[in-house]
């Protein structure tokens, strides 16, 4: 079943001298189930294009058709939108047939907005092509087909970290509602030992959760009675239930985590060198370090310089400049998987209370604030992270 209507694929021709980069071009607008195409070549005196529209689907066959027509054609470029994720499926079969990067450019739909009132699938490719033909767009970083993959992986560990974080806060919260005042006396309800005395409380008679609280609270600060006081006997069957569905659900989401990074860990083998350097950087270990890695890549020669590096990364300020005066600049949106992660290394840093780095963060935050001081801080980590991958030093 086909769920677009068909566009009429005849080929117009349209006048006038055109000053371009790229006489032959493909413009993509792609959506979920559609992809419209324009083809726009230009003859040589620079007087005649000539245009071609051709509507796909986004099934497997209707892909491999899409790419055969693009191929047939041999553009010089090929322009489309990163839409979300629906972007990648196209761009991957036009590699399959022999397209490089060098001839694919992904940009971003803020930078090549057609015109309000002039909208239409057609009109969005037409445009694209245009603008690809005259060279006039922003190239999107792409990173390789390894570290797309890898960006799956890690990008589920940040996720599923997250809501690691959120179970953990509401396990203890139905701990508190129930009379349990575990936040007195374990300094991490999660830890390895309040992990054991808290299972044993839910599941053990009273008599030997008696005993398992003495045998293991010896290295915490609370002592036995206390732990006892502090924990009140839950009757409702229903109750302790629901506290054991919880204390499962942080334990599958701490197995999914270890998943992931084993993951990673097997994709990324073969840049253990890379990894290594990384982790020499104060407030980066091996988990950051595969997060850093799996995002952008040990190639990063589609960033020129530090700073579009960082621009990119949405990490530094904006400008913001009218009539001579300058405003607040707020950053572009950038990654924000690669960001939060620098910025939870800043963090760490923070907490250290030694180093370079931190007497840095200490310098930024007497004069600008502890928010500030970090993000200027994750900043200078980004920049580090650039040249030790660009340069191969230590």
């Amino acid at each position: 079943m086909e769920y677009f209507k068909p566009i009429d694929p005849k080929v117009k021709e349209t006048t006038g001298r055109f000053s371009c980069m790229y006489h032959d071009a493909i413009g993509i607008d792609v959506h979920a189930e559609v992809l419209v195409c324009c083809y726009q070549h230009n003859d040589t005196a620079g007087e005649v294009v000539t245009e071609e529209f051709k509507q796909f689907g986004t099934s497997i066959s209707q892909l491999e058709a899409f790419a055969q027509w693009c191929w047939q054609r041999q553009p010089q470029i090929i322009l489309m939108e990163s839409t979300g994720v629906l972007w990648q499926s196209p761009y991957e079969s036009l590699e399959a047939v022999g397209f490089g990067n060098e001839r694919l450019a992904l940009v971003n739909a803020r930078d090549v907005k057609a015109r309000k009132g002039h909208k239409t699938d057609k009109n969005d490719a037409q445009h694209l092509a245009e603008l690809a033909r005259l060279g006039a767009f922003k190239k999107s970083f792409v990173p390789s087909p390894l570290i797309r993959r890898t960006r799956l992986f890690a990008r589920t560990y940040i996720k599923t970290r997250e809501d690691l974080s959120r179970e953990k806060n509401r396990y203890q919260k139905a701990l508190t509602l129930l009379g349990s005042r575990a936040r007195t006396v374990f300094s991490d309800v999660n830890g390895m030992t309040a992990k054991i005395i808290l299972t044993a409380f839910l599941n053990e008679p009273a008599e030997k959760f008696e005993r398992i609280v003495h045998t293991k609270s010896a290295r915490l600060k609370a002592t036995p009675r206390q732990i006892l006081d502090a924990l009140r006997p839950i009757e409702h069957a229903e109750e302790i239930k629901l506290l054991r569905t919880k204390q499962a659900h942080i334990k599958m989401l701490e197995s999914i985590c270890n998943d992931q990074l084993n993951a990673l860990r097997s994709l990324l083998a073969e840049h253990a060198g890379l990894l290594r350097r990384l982790q020499q950087i104060p407030g980066i270990k091996e988990t950051t370090a595969l997060l850093i890695l799996a995002e952008i890549g040990p190639d990063l020669r589609s960033f020129p310089s530090n700073e579009k590096f960082c621009g990119w990364l949405g990490i530094c300020p904006g400008n913001n400049e009218s009539a001579g005066k300058r405003y607040s600049g707020r950053p572009a949106k950038g990654n924000r998987y690669l960001r939060s992660t620098l910025v939870e290394a800043a963090n760490g840093i923070a907490l250290s209370r030694k180093g370079y780095l931190w007497q840095r963060l200490q310098a930024f935050k007497e004069r600008r604030g502890r928010n500030r001081a970090v993000g200027a801080v994750a900043h200078l980590l980004a920049r580090i992270v650039y040249v030790l991958i660009k340069t191969g030093c230590e």
